[in-house]
C-alpha cells in the first residue's frame, strides 16, 4: 500500500490505471465492511490449517514442473493484485476514489502498490480500515488456492497459494513500510514510529494526570517497537551480506585464477561498497532509535505510572499544568 510511503517507492510504474481501479473498487466496496473483512481472513486462515493438515496427515506431493512453477508466479501476481484492490475497495468503502495499482522498488525488492494517498483524511477506523483491507483479501484468496492445490494434487495452486501467504506475512511485518507499519501508526496515532513521543504539546501534555495517562503506555509500547526494531536491523545488516558471500562462492572464484579471479574482485568490491552503505544507514537508523528510546524513557519516568501524580505535584494548581496543551501530535 502506497499512502504516506508512497515517496520510498521508486522506479515506479503503473499496472492498472487510476479509472479502472476505482471502477474494481466500487464494485468491491462491499466485500470490504469490517464482517466482511475479518470472515474472508477467517476463512482463508482456515482453508490454510487444513492444508497444512492434509499435508502432515501425509498428502502425496510430486515436484513441481517448470510449466507448473510459472502458472503458479501468475496466480501469486493475481493474488497481489487482489491484495492492492482490497485497499482500493477499502478506500472506496469510505467514499473516496482510489489511485493506480502500480509496482515499483521498495528497499531492494520489487512490490506492487495502491496509489490511497487520500487515507489520510480519514479517520482512524477509516483508515485501519484501508490498512488491514489488503492483508484480508490476499488471505482469503491464497488460502483458497492453497487448499485446492493440495486437495487436488494442483502444483500451481499449491506453490501461489504459499507465496500470497509468505506475502500477507511479509506485508505485516511492522519494521517495513508496509500495511503492518501502517497499522501500528494508525493505532498509536503517529506517523513515525521512530521520532520520540516526547516532543512539542507532548511534554507539555504530561503535565496533567490526563497527559500522564494517554502517553504512559504509548511510550511504553513504541520503547518496546524500536527495541524489536533494532534487532530487526543487526539481523538484517550482519545477516545480508554473509548470505550473499556464502551465495556467490567468492572464494571458489577466486581460487579459479584467471577471469574468475577479476570476477570475484569486481563481485568483492560491489559487495563492500553496498554492505558499506547498509551498515552506515543501519548505524544511523539504529542511532535514532536510542535517542528516542532514551528521551521516552525519560518522559516516563517522569510521569509514573497512569493515574499517578509524582510527589511534588499535588500542590501545584490545575491552571499551571494545562499549559501548553494545545500542542498537536504529528
Amino acid at each position: 500500500m502506497a499512502a504516506l510511503c508512497g515517496p520510498r517507492i521508486r522506479l515506479r510504474r503503473t499496472v492498472l490505471p487510476a479509472a479502472l481501479v476505482d471502477g474494481l473498487a466500487t464494485r468491491l466496496a462491499p466485500l470490504a465492511g469490517w464482517c466482511v473483512l475479518a470472515l474472508g481472513a477467517g476463512l482463508g486462515a482456515a482453508a490454510y490449517l487444513q492444508g497444512f493438515a492434509r499435508l502432515a496427515a501425509g498428502s502425496a506431493l510430486r515436484p513441481a514442473s517448470g510449466r507448473e512453477w510459472a502458472v503458479g508466479l501468475g496466480l501469486f501476481l493475481l493474488t497481489a493484485i487482489w491484495h492492492e484492490l482490497g485497499h482500493a475497495a477499502a478506500l472506496r468503502r469510505e467514499g473516496l476514489p482510489a489511485g493506480r495499482v502500480g509496482v515499483g522498488v521498495l528497499l531492494v525488492m520489487p512490490v506492487l502498490y495502491c496509489d490511497v494517498t487520500l487515507v489520510g483524511l480519514l479517520p482512524r477506523r477509516g483508515r485501519l480500515r484501508v490498512d488491514a483491507a489488503g492483508v484480508a483479501f490476499q488471505l482469503a484468496g491464497g488460502g483458497l488456492l492453497f487448499a485446492g492445490g493440495v486437495l487436488l494434487a494442483w502444483a500451481p495452486g499449491r506453490l501461489a497459494g504459499l507465496s500470497a501467504l509468505a506475502a500477507a506475512g511479509w506485508s505485516l511485518l511492522p519494521f517495513v513500510r508496509t500495511d503492518g507499519h501502517w497499522i501500528l501508526c494508525d493505532l498509536l496515532g503517529r506517523r513515525d514510529l521512530v521520532a520520540p513521543l516526547a516532543a512539542g504539546g507532548d511534554v507539555a501534555g504530561a503535565a496533567t494526570a490526563a497527559g500522564r495517562d494517554r502517553l504512559f503506555w504509548p511510550a511504553l509500547l513504541l520503547i518496546a517497537y524500536r527495541l524489536a526494531y533494532v534487532l530487526f536491523l543487526l539481523l538484517v545488516a550482519a545477516g545480508l551480506p554473509w548470505r550473499l558471500v556464502r551465495r556467490l562462492h567468492l572464494g571458489t572464484w577466486w581460487a579459479g585464477g584467471g577471469p574468475l579471479r577479476l570476477l570475484a574482485a569486481a563481485c568483492g568490491l560491489v559487495l563492500a561498497a553496498g554492505a558499506a552503505l547498509l551498515w552506515s544507514a543501519t548505524a544511523r537508523r539504529i542511532r535514532m532509535c536510542l535517542v528516542s528510546c532514551t528521551r521516552d524513557a525519560g518522559l516516563l519516568r517522569r510521569t509514573g505510572s497512569p493515574g499517578r501524580i509524582p510527589r511534588g505535584e499535588e500542590a501545584l494548581p490545575s491552571v499551571g499544568r494545562q499549559q501548553g496543551r494545545g500542542g498537536k501530535e504529528a
